[in-house]
């Protein structure tokens, strides 16, 4: 079961409940992959890569996590990511014959988008991956099959998806942002996995709010 905080007594507004260091969140900057893989994640727009295709945000951050998950105790979050879900009970994760009892209903398998989500992970980072196992497997590890690649990377997007964060520039902040979060209209916006973070409410506007400075720092709101 994750791990979740409850407050056993009313916290005023603007109480700092725990500051984190930019360098303990997981994305592609504080991730060696980045600097092992440079050219997956840096190729300038309208120069991409002839053999992979230009990773987005959110793929960036599922190689990542990916990478990260398969160093095992080389990682510096493996105790995060024993914490983490390791299964899901999403619609993307059910049986044909699951899926089957929804006929009839408004949720249908298009909707779900699990052909297209195949797809798309099967090009972007399954391919990626066993182009590169010197890169993302440990020394005498098993290597991981298609299907066991796709099964990991599903449940790396719905990770991503559930708990990731929109990270603005440390260094840079617009008119439009409003105590360190971004309001990401291109999709452009790097993601990132951040510890402790994750545990509070999820409601950015009424409960957890992240200021960006030096540090993250998630203070609880009273609503």
């Amino acid at each position: 079961m994750f791990a979740s905080a409850v407050a056993i007594r009313d916290i005023p507004g603007d109480t700092t409940l725990f500051t984190i260091p930019r360098n303990a969140i997981i994305n592609v900057e504080t991730s060696d992959l980045s600097r092992k893989l440079p050219g997956v994640f840096d190729q300038p727009d309208g120069d991409e890569d002839e053999e992979f295709e230009q990773q987005d945000p959110w793929t960036s951050l599922i190689l990542v996590m990916l990478y990260e998950y398969l160093q095992g105790e080389k990682s510096s979050w493996k105790p995060y990511f024993d914490i983490l879900p390791q299964t899901f009970d999403t619609p993307l994760f059910w049986s044909q014959s699951e899926l089957k009892e929804l006929e009839g209903t408004c949720l249908t398998t298009e909707k779900i988008g699990k052909q297209e989500s195949d797809d798309m992970l099967r090009t972007r980072v399954v391919k990626l991956v066993q182009a590169n196992p010197l890169v993302f497997y440990r020394e005498g590890t098993t290597h991981l099959d298609e299907y066991e690649l796709l099964a990991l990377a599903h449940r790396m997007g719905s990770t991503v998806m559930a708990y990731a964060f929109d990270l603005d520039n440390a260094n840079e902040e617009s008119e439009d942002e409003e105590d360190g979060w971004v309001e990401d209209r291109e999709g452009k916006t790097m993601l990132g996995m951040v510890p402790m973070a994750d545990i509070l409410n999820a409601n950015a506007e009424f409960n957890v709010r992240m200021h960006v400075g030096g540090l993250e720092q998630f203070p609880m709101l009273t609503t």
